[in-house]
């Protein structure tokens, strides 16, 4: 088949490149659509790192005086840098270079506004990472007003959209009451790292005894208090068993070593605050037992995908944060109080040879529906639809077959 090359704007209203989970997530797309033989100018904001990508330009906006950073999740400074967002992406669309911009979140809103601007009717995709309105509901109940805002705003994005990319089910069916479900592709995540090519982390190997590691942040929508509580009742049977938090802030990791001092002092409880991403696969592999115990949200913990690809058994919560992806055979899932966490974190603790058995079905799981090629496949596939539609309406005005843009 012969493919249609495409002029990309891509929209990354966040920090760039910045080593947690959207920025990677907007790399790795990036680098799969400049894979399938498109053309990718990034457009983002003035902070993060700068990182060598070929054949894709990465553009930023002026810094705001003033504004010293971004802050993850809603927040007066996104909303100013949104709209420096959209005054420079009109700018640089008035050349009539590109074929389509795509949206990463509220990046999409952004693209939804864009696409429907005079001289700028461009067909573009919902990069759909996160539910921007729940999101910011959840964030803070003072948020009500402005998540109705979001929601009408992100409704209208999915309806008009040429097509949307889905992290996971869940966003997917979100995305389908909106809109049909033609145009609605997953496009999960994939593992960081692959497990040959790391070595053991000798930080972690040091601890004596069974290794169970938690990585990520401390927020509370991650469940760290529902482990740590879980880990006291482990601890009580198991004088082997080690609790290592890898992540977190300075505060929240002297708040939880206060709270949970005991543990401490016994030396089954170990916070050794955050590590490099370049590490996480040797730090994965380190370890016995890996913990997921998120308690809020529905996309699955990208974190998820590099767990099941060290070939270790994965403890999480049977929500639907997680069940969308890990199986009762490529996990052990429970339910999401202490007392179940604690009973499966045990029956793991004490058996070698089921440990060995879920880690292997988890690997298994994720390189088969989840590896790097399946991901470089979906979204091929997706954006070749994209450039065959673009292609057939050439010189016809508004894209055939693309939705005609409306309000939410």
């Amino acid at each position: 088949m012969t493919r249609t090359s495409l002029r990309v704007l891509l929209l990354a209203p966040q920090p760039f490149y910045a080593p947690r989970g959207t920025p990677i997530a907007v790399r790795a797309v990036a680098q799969a659509i400049s894979a399938a033989g498109h053309r990718v100018d990034i457009l983002t904001l003035p902070y993060g790192e700068d990182v060598e990508l070929p054949n894709i330009q990465v553009r930023r906006v002026g810094r705001i005086p003033l504004i010293s950073g971004v802050p993850i999740g809603p927040s007066w400074q996104k909303l100013l840098y949104d709209v420096r967002l959209v005054r420079a992406a009109r700018r640089i669309l008035q050349d009539g270079r590109y074929d389509v911009i795509h949206g990463v979140e509220e990046g999409a809103v952004l693209a939804w506004w864009l696409s429907g601007r005079k001289g700028n009717r461009l067909p573009y995709v919902y990069d759909m990472d996160s539910h921007l309105s729940a999101q910011i509901r959840e964030a803070n109940v003072l948020y009500a007003p402005l998540a109705h805002l979001s929601g009408y705003l992100e409704r209208a994005a999915l309806r008009n959209a040429s097509g949307v990319l889905a992290v996971c089910p869940a966003l997917a069916e979100v995305a389908r009451r909106y809109r049909s479900a033609d145009g609605v592709a997953l496009l999960p995540d994939t593992p960081l790292f692959r497990s040959e090519d790391e070595e053991p982390a000798e930080e972690i190997g040091r601890f004596e005894g069974v290794r169970l590691l938690y990585v990520g942040n401390l927020e509370k929508y991650q469940g760290i208090d529902l482990l740590l509580e879980a880990f006291r009742l482990v601890a009580q049977g198991h004088s082997d068993a080690r609790l290592i938090i890898v992540g977190g802030s300075d505060e929240a990791i002297q708040d939880y070593s206060r709270r949970f001092a005991d543990l401490v002092e016994l030396g089954q409880l170990h916070f050794l605050g955050p590590r490099p991403l370049s590490q996480l696969g040797s730090i994965l592999l380190a370890a016995d037992i890996l913990v997921s115990p998120r308690l809020q949200g529905v996309n699955t913990p990208m974190k998820i995908y590099s767990y099941l690809e060290s070939g270790r058994p994965v403890v999480a919560t049977r929500l639907e944060t997680h069940t969308q992806v890990l199986t009762d055979d490529a996990a052990w899932l429970v339910e999401p109080d202490p007392d179940s966490l604690a009973a499966g974190l045990s029956r793991l603790v004490e058996d070698p040879e089921l440990r060995r058995t879920v880690g292997r079905n988890g690997r298994d799981l994720v390189r088969r529906d989840f590896g790097p090629e399946r991901f470089q496949e979906r979204v091929t596939a997706f954006y070749d639809e994209i450039a065959q539609r673009i292609a057939a309406s050439r010189g016809e005005g508004a894209p055939a077959g693309f939705p005609t843009p409306t309000a939410g």
